[in-house]
């Protein structure tokens, strides 16, 4: 629920909730599963177990069924099957939810009657409440949906809203899919703007409309915004890394921050993205030349897919790297995520020859330059490219690095400020980095992770 006590109590948004919502479904289905299993061993013992299973009574059943709901939630709630089927396990989660509360009420009317009109009447509120604001806020929406480079999609509302960079709202296009809504990055700091990868489901059918009708506008229903993001501007030093389309995380802080530099107790923004291609800068185009133009911000793209020779002299050629070149450096990614190049398997596939993609006419001229470049740079993971400018470099970042050098030039009372967005691996060393310049008597650190979709 978006809208619930605990939530209007404490402050938090009900993703930071989302920990605790889990860890008491885990506790209650282990606390029923003993409640069945001690029953049972206890009819067994007696001899009536049988009996009670061919003739069960009304509150006998309601309560098994209500198990069994319980234990379909549960195992449908694993992390490989939310990550693989969210949609199945949304719709599965929902009903299983109402069909156990209502079983439980059943079960035993007098003990857990209060507690079902108790829960059904929050479910309501909040049902109620999300519609409303939406039905009241969307009146007249619309989504204009543009196709962008790897399968990525850029979905403008025509709204305006008031919101903290790297919030997220939820967005139902009834053209698409009528009854479900699903969460989204605001990519931008002042405006509805959200960058989407098209993957399986809703997303993949939105981005086919995108290909099919570019600048298609829509009906939409947006619900948000949502999130507790901290406060980056009181901070001295920033430091954000990000994963592909993650971008709409680090992107929408740092040109809030580039922004209102005047406002803002930022000296110095890290800013490290990783992407599997040039193309994909199309994504933040314009947000990429703003970070630029900005004096505090040390930008930093990492491009893990492609080869820098052959870049550097055929920008627009569309060339992975060699497995060679990506198992030079260990891997970031996680497996869920295809907006980055995920380490080749030896045997998987056969090295491309960037000679390969050249015409006839112009091997020569590949060969010159590339023998003209190795005096300023090579393919080595990493190394930046003169060609491609300042700003973009080719392998892997090394996050630990990154933060021990911004916080070696920290001083002892500066507020630092790690943030990451992206798939598991990149977070996993995020949180590694931040923990590794934790020291008494240096500066403070505080980390604030984004993972892709509900973890």
């Amino acid at each position: 629920m978006k809208n619930n006590p605990i939530a209007f109590i404490t402050g938090y948004s009900h993703e930071r909730l989302n920990v605790l919502h889990r860890w008491a479904g885990r506790f209650c289905w282990v606390q029923a599963s003993i409640h069945v299993c001690l029953y049972m061993y206890t009819w067994e013992r007696t001899g009536s177990l049988i009996i009670r299973l061919l003739q069960p009574d009304p509150a006998f059943r309601a309560g098994l069924i209500s198990w069994l709901f319980f234990s379909i939630l549960f195992v449908c709630s694993f992390a490989f099957i939310r990550r693989r089927a969210y949609e199945c396990f949304f719709i599965v989660h929902i009903a299983c939810a109402i069909g156990a509360v209502v079983s439980l009420g059943w079960h035993a009317p007098k003990t857990y009657g209060m507690v079902l009109y108790l829960v059904g009447g929050m479910w309501v509120f909040d049902r109620s409440v999300r519609f409303i604001r939406g039905v009241h806020y969307s009146k007249g929406t619309k989504a204009t949906i543009y196709p962008l480079p790897g399968d990525a999609i850029k979905v403008v509302l025509n709204k305006s809203a008031t919101f903290q960079p790297a919030s997220h709202g939820f967005i139902n296009i009834p053209s698409l899919k009528l009854f479900q809504s699903h969460p989204f990055t605001i990519s931008s700091a002042d405006s509805l703007e959200f960058i989407i990868r098209g993957q399986r489901g809703f997303t993949r059918k939105l981005y086919d409309r995108a290909v099919k009708n570019p600048g298609e506008s829509l009906s939409c229903y947006f619900d948000g915004p949502y999130g507790n993001i901290p406060d980056y501007r009181r901070m001295n030093r920033v430091i954000l890394f990000a994963g592909g389309s993650g971008g709409s995380f680090s992107f929408a802080i740092a040109t809030d921050i580039a922004r209102n530099l005047a406002r803002c107790c930022v000296e110095s923004i890290e800013f490290v993205w990783v992407i599997r291609e040039r193309a994909h800068t199309k994504w933040f185009e314009k947000e990429i030349d703003e970070l630029a133009e900005c004096p505090v911000v040390n930008l930093r793209i990492f491009i893990t897919g492609e080869d820098s020779n052959l870049i550097n002299s055929h920008p627009e050629s569309p060339v992975s790297a060699s497995a060679e070149n990506l198992r030079a450096s260990p891997p970031l990614e996680g497996a869920m995520d295809s907006d980055i190049a995920v380490d080749d398997k030896p045997g998987s596939s056969s090295p491309i020859c960037a000679i390969d993609f050249v015409s006839l006419p112009e091997k020569a001229l590949q060969l010159e330059i590339n023998a003209e470049e190795k005096i300023n740079t090579t393919s080595t993971p990493g190394r930046q490219s003169s060609l491609q400018g300042e700003y973009f470099e080719y392998g892997r970042p090394d996050l630990g690095s990154i933060v021990k050098e911004a916080v070696r030039n920290a001083r002892q009372n500066d507020l630092v400020a790690v943030g990451a967005c992206g798939p598991t691996e990149l977070m996993r060393r995020a949180r590694n980095a931040a923990a590794d310049v934790i020291t008494p008597g240096g500066p403070s650190i505080s980390l604030h992770c984004e993972q892709f979709g509900w973890g």
